[in-house]
């Protein structure tokens, strides 16, 4: 299989040890739950998937199954492997469909009015209720405790208006309003974002920086600037990212976001990626503005860390920790 060797990507693995596990430890101890229900997009490696059970998150069923794992993946030639791999009850469980097209699916006339198990010569057509189904079933597991938003391809990528990752990601805060809390993990390259975004970037930290001297405030003491353009370039689309896009959608779908951490690493290519690990609790009437300012500057007075990839090549306790679940994940894989 072509793509990352994540096995040896400790980089990338910086960010499920030190953010997405001590987050999943808390969202238990916050809310309670013995169980939750996770979904990801893990590929053939599936090490968010073995790292969460190690530690108790994800356990198993007495037939060795994890019947609380959904998976989403867009190669038909992988669903196998995971399957066998990770062992869900049901196939069902692993959806083959792209994320953004299995999430912002919407009815046209032709898959309103046709039956799901209609045999259907047109390709496109055929395509369509194939992924209303997929969409459909995906529906049928909501809502999630822990969501891993880690597509391959980039949210920055495009203008907003044709941004189908985007629009994704706002339908995620619609259809998890089953619940009052979940977890949410967001992954996306930020070495290339389309100038449409730079510009709102640029423009939305402006009008911020105006309206809560705060913000002013935390940005000078921590970063020593906050003209966009000389801000560290490792710190720059991170803040406008937390800023503008994950908090600026969940506060317009009626949710309010504590951040645990927001990282920032290095590709063997050194593109950068961020990873943003956040605690959405829906809201019942208005939004807290106080609570709102004070989590952007918790983000920017201490919870960016950045990891250069050459950092990861020298950790360690990283590696060790990647190479443990590896092996757990090999003696499951052996049965």
């Amino acid at each position: 299989m072509n793509g990352p060797d994540w096995d040896t990507r400790y980089s990338k693995h910086y960010v499920r040890r030190d953010g997405w596990l001590p987050a999943s430890k808390e969202y238990i101890k916050k809310t309670g739950k013995s169980v939750v229900k996770y979904f990801t997009l893990c590929d053939v490696h599936a090490i968010d998937i073995f790292m969460l059970e190690m530690e108790g998150i994800l356990p198993r069923d007495e037939n060795g199954k994890l019947p609380n794992v959904i998976i989403c993946e867009g190669s038909v030639h992988k669903v196998p492997l995971i399957n066998k791999l990770v062992k869900p009850p049901l196939e069902e469980a692993i959806i083959l469909a792209n994320l953004e097209d299995l999430i912002t699916f919407e009815d046209d006339e032709y898959t309103r009015t046709t039956p799901l198990k209609t045999y259907e010569r047109d390709r496109s057509k055929r395509q369509r209720l194939r992924l209303k189904e997929r969409h459909e079933r995906f529906k049928l597991f909501l809502p999630f405790d822990i969501i891993n938003f880690d597509p391959s391809n980039s949210i920055l990528g495009q203008a907003l208006e044709v941004n189908k990752l985007y629009k994704a990601l706002e339908k995620i805060f619609e259809l998890q309003k089953l619940t009052n809390y979940f977890l949410l993990f967001v992954t996306t390259n930020i070495s290339n974002p389309h100038v449409s975004i730079v510009r709102k970037c640029m423009k939305e930290l402006g009008e911020n920086l105006e309206k809560y001297p705060r913000l002013k405030e935390a940005m000078t003491k921590r970063l020593g600037e906050v003209e966009y353009n000389k801000i560290p370039e490792q710190y720059r689309i991170p803040i406008c990212f937390v800023k503008s896009f994950v908090v600026d959608i969940a506060r317009r779908k009626g949710w309010y976001c504590e951040h645990r951490g927001v990282f920032v690493y290095e590709n063997p290519d050194k593109s950068k990626m961020l990873a943003s690990v956040v605690f959405c609790t829906q809201v019942r009437g208005e939004q807290d503005e106080a609570a709102y300012l004070n989590d952007i500057i918790s983000v920017i007075g201490g919870q960016m860390k950045y990891h250069s990839y050459a950092d990861s090549l020298k950790d360690k306790p990283i590696q060790e920790d990647l190479k443990a679940i590896i092996s757990y994940r090999e003696k499951v894989r052996r049965g």
